[in-house]
């Protein structure tokens, strides 16, 4: 596989490597980007956690709930200039998005551009290229989210960051006598999380094999050139992992919302102060997160 001076720049753009070992990297790996970036990872010359490209694009992420707010919709809407981003047109076709998200109950985009646009006889995507029109950009829907896909008895809480770049929903298995209101404050807290700490996971059982197993195999690596002993090295590899599960694993993060800072862990301000709240066992049902630039894919 071969590669080229852009691919090198990419390389280095992500990882922070030097370009003399980001070209050795994907000599090594024989262009293979991936296998490049572990490369320098097990060299300690990359950054651990891999981080997403994102477009340097305009747009918005908007989010609506059902009346029972036990289902909800985000989606990112894409344009060319912030100036147009923040056009009433703009925000109010964003917020019709995510309402028409909810109404069929869809988050497939190619499906949903033929569906109708609430509020309207127009298709989405005949609405959408109206919109465009009239406003003389480019527009485009990026990512639209269905959460929960299926039914589910879970309180659904949803957070816009203040710059609207962020949307983040976030779904409680909470006591069936239990009012949602009264979890609004905590519901908002820990979607605020999401928003703020970018978790991937909600627990380390979600982690895919292969994803973990990489993982291991750079700790690994890294945890040997240092020459110590086996039984040194696996304790060095559990440690990494563990900090691994505080990056990434919602609830194993630190929790950076608590008011009264009495909550080491995201896991611990559920089942203490949120449960306590409610009168019975919360637990967190999961989360998803949309930021601009993201797509479906």
């Amino acid at each position: 596989m071969s590669f080229g001076i852009e691919d090198v720049k990419r390389l280095r753009e992500e990882t922070g490597a030097g370009m003399l070992d980001c070209k050795k990297a994907l000599t090594e790996a024989d262009g293979d980007f991936e296998k490049a970036r572990d490369i320098l990872r097990k060299k300690g010359l990359a950054a651990v956690a891999k981080r997403a490209v994102r477009s340097a694009e305009e747009g918005i992420v908007a989010a609506a709930l059902n009346a029972d707010k036990d289902r909800g919709a985000l989606v990112s809407l894409m344009c060319e200039t912030d100036f147009v981003a923040r056009t009433e047109d703009f925000t109010n076709f964003a917020s019709l998005l995510a309402q028409s998200i909810l109404a069929h109950k869809s988050d497939d985009l190619t499906d949903l551009m033929k569906k109708s646009l609430v509020d309207s006889h127009s298709t989405i995507e005949d609405a959408l290229n109206e919109l465009s029109a009239k406003l003389g950009e480019k527009i485009v829907v990026s990512r639209a989210v269905l959460f929960p896909s299926s039914d589910e008895n879970v309180a659904l809480f949803s957070y816009i960051h203040h710059s609207r770049k962020i949307g983040v929903l976030l779904g409680l298995k909470i006591p069936d006598t239990v009012n949602k209101t009264l979890l609004a404050e905590p519901g908002k807290l820990l979607a605020m999380q999401v928003a703020a700490a970018r978790p991937l996971y909600l627990n380390p059982e979600e982690i895919p094999s292969d994803v973990l197993e990489r993982e291991k195999a750079v700790y690994r690596e890294q945890a040997i050139q240092t020459g110590k002993p086996e039984a040194v090295v696996e304790k060095i590899v559990n440690g990494k992992l563990q900090k691994f599960f505080r990056e990434v694993c919602f609830l194993e993060q630190e929790f950076l919302m608590d008011p009264n800072a009495e909550s080491k862990s995201v896991q611990e301000y559920v089942s203490k102060s949120v449960s306590a709240k409610a009168g019975g066992e919360v637990e967190v049902f999961g989360f998803r997160r949309v930021e601009i630039g993201e797509s479906n894919s």
